[in-house]
């Protein structure tokens, strides 16, 4: 067994870990048992709860026995340890927290324990201890799937080690397993790049049905489903692991940004991809002219276009129905593909094959904008979209479809222009426009708070109607109830249709929420909508949660969760191992995952 210096290991200033005496004192306060658990098997760890004097202790089952590892004192908050030799543990081994076989931690290599010796444990003061985690099991990237979509039924992170861990939906060898790997993988499988890559990861996009990965060298790696040429490798044949983009000319190109078109129902992806002297390329769909070639043909290899701008930012919105846009170094908007509810902000409804300038802010530069459109299965044959834009003196502009009030103009009028949204005033930080047919907006502000209008029947604008209801729709932007008055860093809205729900994240790392919870996807604790106000998502105090993300697609969206200390949870729908878990049970609290 390898030695290592007590006083680094449980140096309590680093930053990264896990508090195992937090993790005791948390057992101290449940029901506990005192026999085995019925579910054991060999390798699990478990707590027996002693009241005189007031203790845990820890036992290993083999298979046959229960070895005694060592006892915490609930009050002097000191483990000792048995004879037994933490040799015993294995490389992993897990230790049962809770009343169920969900309530593991894992213990040894790659878990909360360290490998030390008895005499470095004996005794040891836990109370602010923290325990490193290894590079090959700290999570440090999630998928940068924001609002307006999660990747379908699958999830997956990056650890620090720089390899992928994936888990879900596999049916198009979407895991990066091999073309006969295609059954779901219900817990998370390794995906591995060649040998000899040394460059870190800069992006990741997942559909769930296929992958985008970006690196430092400006290197795209994609795999997956590939029925519209989006994984822009000059064909249409599915790739079953990660492979580099050599087609066109941006196998030459340093690659800065990518921004992927997709829905979980219907996976015509369109794809952009910006370099470091700002051309822009467009792969996949392109029925409605989203890739901006000039015409309706399918894309396979990354192609330039918008030649004669210098690009900046870019935003590839939907699927079927997909549009685009991208704003110049010069603060211009361009927008183009399908427009059916004047979501261009053109002036008309007519479908745009080039990107096309959109002259209607007064020669203020625009900073970001955000985009969203059904896909058709959500809403039948209405098929709707709308958009909102930031401008750098910090006013918001919204146009498209309003049939609910997702604009914020006071009306439900549709507008083919972009409309000055005068209620949210200039002190504006982000905009979020997320559903389609039934659509609602957000803008959070720099005083920490959140105003939403727009489509409010499960509760997501976090607040009452215009009819004074908790379900109502509201056709003006008006505060969200709750605020943590806490410094707010980011805001993402999951879900889609009438199934969307709001996640607020705050710098001290907490995470509050409202809307749909059919699936426990707010994780509360319960599968209630939340109406009329956030609330906090269930949380260890101790875990900070860094970053969120959207995981699954409508009704079946989940959040995911990455903590400072690089742990990664996860909430709502189980099925086809999207939560990670053979028993693809859904969950009404955030699960944490182990790697």
């Amino acid at each position: 067994m390898s030695q290592h210096d007590a006083t680094s290991a449980f140096d309590p200033t680093q930053n990264r870990g896990s508090d195992l005496s937090a993790i005791f004192q948390a057992i101290n306060s449940t029901n506990i048992g005192t026999s085995r658990p019925d579910y054991a098997v060999e390798g699990t760890i478990w707590l027996r709860k002693r009241t005189s004097p007031s203790r845990a202790e820890l036992y290993l089952y083999d298979g046959g026995n229960d070895i005694i590892l060592g006892t915490f004192d609930f009050t002097t908050h000191k483990f000792t340890l048995a004879s037994t030799s933490l040799e015993n543990f294995g490389s992993a081994a897990f230790l049962d927290v809770g009343t169920g076989e969900d309530d593991l931690v894992q213990l040894g290599a790659g878990g909360l324990l360290p490998a030390l010796d008895g005499s470095q444990l004996t005794n040891l003061d836990l109370t602010n201890a923290v325990f490193p985690i290894p590079d090959s099991s700290r999570v440090e990237k999630i998928p940068a799937n924001k609002s307006g979509g999660g990747s379908f039924r699958s999830g997956g992170v990056v650890l620090a080690d720089r390899t992928l861990r994936m888990w879900g939906n596999s049916s198009y060898s979407q895991l990066g397993q091999g073309a006969w790997s295609l059954s779901p993988k219900e817990v998370p499988v390794m995906v591995s790049f060649p040998i000899g890559l040394t460059a870190e990861i800069v992006k990741w996009v997942s559909s769930g049905y296929n992958h985008w990965v970006l690196f430092t060298n400006g290197d795209i790696y994609t795999w997956g489903r590939n029925n519209f040429g989006e994984l822009g490798r000059g064909s249409t044949a599915v790739t079953a692991y990660p492979t580099k983009v050599t087609s066109g000319d941006i196998d030459t190109k340093q690659v800065v940004d990518i921004s992927v078109g997709y829905s979980g129902y219907n996976n015509a992806c369109h794809v952009l991809a910006l370099t470091d002297t700002g051309e822009l390329y467009s792969c996949g769909h392109n029925a409605y002219g989203q890739c901006g070639t000039g015409n309706t043909t399918q894309v396979n290899a990354f192609t330039q276009i918008g030649a004669g701008q210098t690009w900046a930012k870019i935003f590839a919105i939907g699927s079927t129905y997909g549009y685009s846009a991208a704003i110049t170094t010069a603060g211009e908007l361009y927008t183009w593909g399908w427009n059916g509810s004047g979501n261009l902000g053109l002036g008309d409804t007519v479908n745009k094959t080039v990107p096309t300038f959109n002259n209607f802010f007064g020669g203020v530069d625009v900073d970001t904008v955000s985009g969203c459109v059904d896909d058709g299965t959500l809403s039948g044959t209405q098929i709707n979209a709308h958009m909102l834009a930031l401008l750098t003196n910090g006013k918001v502009y919204a146009w498209g479809y309003n049939g609910f009030g997702q604009l914020g103009t006071g009306d439900t009028t549709q507008y083919d222009v972009p409309q000055e949204i005068t209620d949210v005033g200039t002190n504006n930080l982000q905009v979020i426009a997320s559903g389609g047919y039934q659509g609602s907006s957000y803008v959070r502000k720099s005083d920490n708070t959140i105003h939403s209008a727009g489509y409010n029947g499960r509760g997501a604008l976090g607040r009452n109607g215009d009819n004074g209801n908790n379900n109502g729709d509201s056709n003006v932007f008006a505060e969200v109830v709750g605020s943590d008055h806490n410094t707010l860093t980011d805001m993402i809205a999951i879900g889609s249709g009438s199934y969307q729900s709001l996640f607020a994240l705050y710098e001290n790392g907490r995470i509050k929420c409202c809307g749909y919870n059919g699936n426990g996807q707010l994780g509360i604790g319960t599968n209630a909508d939340r109406r009329g106000s956030m609330t906090y998502v269930r949380l260890h105090e101790r875990l900070n949660a860094v970053d969120l993300n959207a995981i699954g697609v409508a009704s079946e969206a989940a959040l995911g969760i990455l903590t400072d200390t690089g742990q990664y949870l996860q909430t709502g729908y189980g099925g086809n191992g999207q939560l990670g878990d053979e028993d693809e049970s859904s969950s009404g609290v955030a699960r944490l995952f182990s790697f």
